[in-house]
This record gives structure tokens, sequence and C-alpha cells, in this order.
């Protein structure tokens, strides 16, 4: 899972690794792509331990990177935000 979001063209490229110069970008960037790793892989022993069964794609990973990306253009990083919006919107 974790390959598959590193490969070139699907998810994170070289480009896209390099594209803020903030030393937390890789940090958080490695971050967003365990956790969408695990929570992919999780998704075969089915709806065990969450009420409603979701389809998660690359879709919710790629927006969690758009918005980490905005985020710290604007300057610092807000932690309470970024946590809610990853952990409550995105894969809450």
């Amino acid at each position: 899972g974790l390959l598959r979001s590193y490969t070139p063209g699907v998810m994170v490229d070289q480009d896209k690794i390099e594209r803020v110069d903030t030393p937390q970008w890789r940090q958080l960037l490695f971050a967003l792509c365990f956790l969408h790793s695990i929570v992919q892989e999780r998704r075969k022993f089915g709806p065990l331990g969450w009420c409603i069964p979701y389809e998660y794609n690359n879709g919710d990973l790629q927006s969690c990177i758009l918005f980490l990306e905005k985020h710290l253009y604007n300057g610092p990083i807000s932690w309470s935000t970024f946590q809610y919006m990853v952990a409550a919107v995105q894969y809450g």
C-alpha cells in the first residue's frame, strides 16, 4: 500500500515531494501516505469496528495532500485544524 502511494504517476512523485519547501512537508506527506495505506489494508477485514463500510480510495489521500499543501503555503500549520480535517472529515 505504501509503495503504491509513492509510485510515480500514481499519487506522490518527485515533483510533489519537492513542491513545498518546509521541513514538515515531507514528514507529513509520508504520514498521510502511511495512514492511507493502513486504512486501505484494513478494508479486507470488512466493517469490523466501523459501523458503515466505506470504500477509501486515492481521492481521499489526494484531498488530504492538497489540503496540507495549501495549508503550509499560508504559513505555520494549525495542528488542530489539520488533525480535524484529516481524522474527522476525510477518514472519520
